[in-house]
């Protein structure tokens, strides 16, 4: 009965039960700002666990993200690095305690517009946009301008239609990404070209299997992390140990002493 009752009259919040402090300088900062949906919900939790709670700061779990959003942990990951990327919010300690403020001076947020109309002009200066060619001589060009995203879809669709060794590097990037994102808490950037010809080195040696088995491994050696984790530096140790595996034991040891 109760249940029905509360439906009816439906939500009812009041400030005297907590609400969030806004400074009417910022809310006016925050008026000439794009921001994706996805951002505007994640920028909502992090107040809501800062200035909520009266605090400039706070520890947020990917999973507190999750059950105040809805979204799916890799949305949460890649928005999170958008919104640090553009200065809107700050990322404070590593990837295992990690606590997240609001940058409220807006002066250092990126993708400003300057004069409250960003239509046909750039979200940073303010200032017109550069004209898009459509056509060449007789011949139209599609209309479709190209971001890293399609870049990455094309690249993608590309390799897939190719053959299954071709198959099976995408399936280990998309294994690496995912592997990235988990242990660094953000979007890895590859470089298709060349690490593409790296990993289609290693499968000649490896099955996908082992090298993900591998790639585990890396990520979790500690003195691959003190050296910066990446796919060049994977792929020297991954044949840098083959290499060990081949010579004398003696003489693997030798050289394993030299390196500590």
């Amino acid at each position: 009965m109760d249940t029905i009752v509360d439906e009816v009259r439906g939500a009812s919040p009041q400030a005297e039960d907590g609400h969030i402090d806004i400074a009417n300088e910022i809310a006016e900062a925050m008026a000439r700002i794009n921001l994706s949906a996805y951002e505007s919900r994640i920028l909502w939790v992090v107040w809501r666990k800062t200035y909520g709670w009266h605090k400039k700061k706070d520890m947020i779990s990917v999973t507190q993200f999750e059950k105040a959003t809805g979204l799916k942990r890799r949305h949460i990951h890649r928005t999170l690095s958008e919104l640090v990327k553009r200065k809107i919010v700050t990322r404070i300690g590593n990837s295992r305690i990690i606590s997240y403020e609001f940058q409220k001076d807006y002066t250092k947020w990126k993708d400003v517009t300057k004069r409250g109309n960003d239509v046909g002009k750039s979200t940073v200066s303010g200032q017109g946009k550069k004209r898009i060619v459509t056509r060449i001589g007789n011949r139209s060009l599609p209309n479709r301008v190209t971001t890293k995203e399609t870049i990455q879809k094309k690249l993608y669709s590309r390799s897939s239609k190719k053959t299954d060794a071709d198959s099976r590097v995408v399936e280990f990037q998309k294994f690496w990404d995912e592997l990235w994102l988990h242990e660094i808490g953000c979007g890895y950037m590859h470089s298709y070209g060349m690490e593409g010809k790296m990993i289609k080195e290693l499968l000649k040696v490896h099955d996908l299997s082992g090298l993900q088995e591998k790639a585990r491994t890396y990520f979790r050696d500690e003195r691959s992390r003190q050296r910066g984790l990446d796919m060049r530096g994977f792929f020297y140790e991954t044949n840098r140990r083959n290499s060990l595996k081949a010579i004398d034991p003696l003489e693997q040891a030798r050289r394993e002493l030299l390196e500590v």
